[in-house]
Formats: structure tokens, sequence, C-alpha cells
């Protein structure tokens, strides 16, 4: 390696840090959320017979129709919801991570029953939340 070619390296790690470090590089997020699947009293949320989203099935954020990163569907439990008039839902949790921040939304596609768009900072800070009746059923 030559001298300029050691100048021209060291300057290209320089710049990629100082653009890391003052937020002008790419940066990404943990989308994070809840899916809520209306259900019986006495079901088994993990069901794979009657449930539309279960454990492990795939979960895609969107940004301008391109798939941008895919994660699963994580944990279920069932939530009691009698006393407030609401039944019985199964809720899953869901985190797809290093999705590519600065888009104000995204759509988050859920085992191809149905989609949603979402901000990002409901997406970013946890608060998502898609439930199975109100999704559009319309997977991309």
């Amino acid at each position: 390696m030559n001298k300029a070619t050691k100048t021209l390296a060291v300057s290209l790690s320089a710049l990629s840090l100082a653009a890391s470090l003052t937020g002008c590089g790419p940066s990404t997020f943990d989308a994070k959320g809840k899916i809520e699947d209306p259900t019986i009293r006495g079901a088994q949320c993990d069901s794979k017979m009657f449930r539309a989203v279960k454990t492990g099935d795939e979960v895609k954020v969107q940004a301008k129709g391109n798939t941008v990163a895919m994660g699963k569907v994580g944990t279920v439990k069932l939530d009691d919801r009698s006393a407030a008039g609401h039944g019985y839902i199964c809720s899953f949790d869901f985190t797809v991570t290093g999705v590519p921040a600065g888009e104000k939304f995204y759509t988050v596609v859920v085992a191809n029953q149905g989609q949603k768009e979402v901000s990002e900072e409901d997406l970013s800070t946890g608060k998502a939340l898609l439930e199975t009746p109100h999704l559009d059923n319309k997977p991309a």
C-alpha cells in the first residue's frame, strides 16, 4: 500500500467515524409492538389451528412499498379484559431489528394476514398496536 492509499484509507475511516458520531450516517432502530387477536374464554393462544397469528410467524416492516426488515412474532399471553367488557385477547409481542430510521410511517405486515401503517415513533417506542380484526387484509 503506498502513502496516498494509506492516507485515503485513514481519511475515509475518520469520515465514517465522524458521520456515525454526528448522526449523519445511516441509523436503524428496533421496531416493537403488540398484536392483539380476540378470542374466547379458555382458548389456547398458542394453538396453531384457530389463531390468525401465532408465535414464530413472520413480521415484515416496509417503507415505500419495499421490505426493509423482517422479524418474528414472539411470546403470547391471554389477557382477560372481560371486566372491562372487552372479553379475552391473545396478546403477542413482536420485535423487528435493524429497521432503517427516517421514514414518518412504515407498513407492518403480519403473517400475511394483513397490514397496518404505523408511525416510526410508535414502532421505535414499542407503542405499535395491531389488532387482527382491524388489519387491512391486503398483505404486501
